[in-house]
């Protein structure tokens, strides 16, 4: 089980490509507070991934950061467990899904 950020961050880039989406590393070029993968779906859509421990806290940057992209238009999500991933890749492979759905509405509580 991934006990940290980064090891549910490897887990997950490894699920989404399975699903056939492509993670990317962006937070490294945006700043920080960006989310940690943005998600390349296919047919031009995007979506916003942030990865936490289930006690891990939001600093104020990131929280902006999901709320704009969220405001924008794009998938938002945010991961503590595996468990959490699939549930977001299964979100995000529905095609039923609308693009700009927040998949986890955690930040905006």
């Amino acid at each position: 089980m991934a006990s940290s950020e980064k090891g549910l961050e490897r887990f997950a880039a490894k699920a989404l490509k399975e699903a056939g989406f492509t993670p990317v590393k962006l937070a490294l070029l945006a700043g920080p507070g960006f989310p940690d993968h943005t998600v390349f779906l296919g047919g031009g859509g995007v979506a916003f991934v942030e990865y936490k421990t289930p006690t891990g806290r939001f600093g104020p940057l990131q929280k902006h950061w999901l709320k704009k992209l969220h405001k924008l238009g794009f998938a938002t999500a945010v991961c503590r467990s595996r468990d959490d991933v699939r549930a977001v890749i299964e979100k995000l492979a529905d095609p039923d899904t609308p693009r700009g759905e927040i998949v986890n509405e955690e930040i905006f509580e």
